[in-house]
């Protein structure tokens, strides 16, 4: 019977934490090299987007290594099934839907226990939710959600640093309430 995992982080979470961020900053090279103002649009839009799935894909690996922590007495191919089929249901990963997934592995409102120097859990769940909302409405041909227009660069920027800061913050909060150093790896 395998004992409590004590292992680092799965290099291909590591490898997917760091390329996402290259995906993201690549985009905005490239935003940086057109002054045709309907590509610089659309570059901020798929950076938008792909921040948004990145984020998602963070919160998925992230699950998966609370389900083998929580569920280590049993194998591995038993463990994947549970995180794939829980992880399935996570659709849009706002903080209502991240809070309901990690319920499964015994962590009652995640998302509640997050925050950092001059940012609330409160306000942390609002920003993510607002961005999440801005992907909606970017990837369903509508402008952003309040002020019918598309994002600057300077907010996707502060997207990028808030979603990077709250990883880190996710991840040590899921740390603290499962138990193993092992999580810490932020997006």
């Amino acid at each position: 019977m395998p004992g409590r995992p004590t292992r680092q982080v799965s290099l291909l979470t590591l490898v997917m934490s760091l390329s996402s961020r290259l995906d993201v900053q690549n985009l905005l090279i490239a935003h940086g090299k057109t002054n045709v103002p309907a590509e610089r649009r659309a570059i901020l839009n798929a950076t938008t987007v792909m921040l948004v799935a990145h984020w998602e894909s963070f919160v998925e690996c992230l699950f998966e290594e609370c389900v083998k922590i929580r569920y280590f007495n049993l194998k591995e191919d038993e463990q994947a099934k549970i995180a794939k089929c829980t992880a399935g249901r996570l659709s849009t990963p706002n903080s209502h839907n991240i809070n309901v997934l990690f319920l499964s592995v015994g962590v009652a409102n995640l998302m509640g226990g997050v925050g950092w120097s001059n940012m609330s859990s409160a306000r942390a769940t609002k920003k993510l939710d607002q961005l999440l909302e801005a992907r909606h409405f970017i990837a369903h041909g509508q402008r952003t959600w309040r002020t019918n227009k598309y994002p600057t660069k300077r907010q996707v920027e502060q997207w990028i640093c808030f979603v990077e800061t709250l990883s880190n913050a996710v991840s040590k909060h899921a740390t603290e309430c499962c138990g193993n150093k092992a999580l810490e790896h932020g997006f």
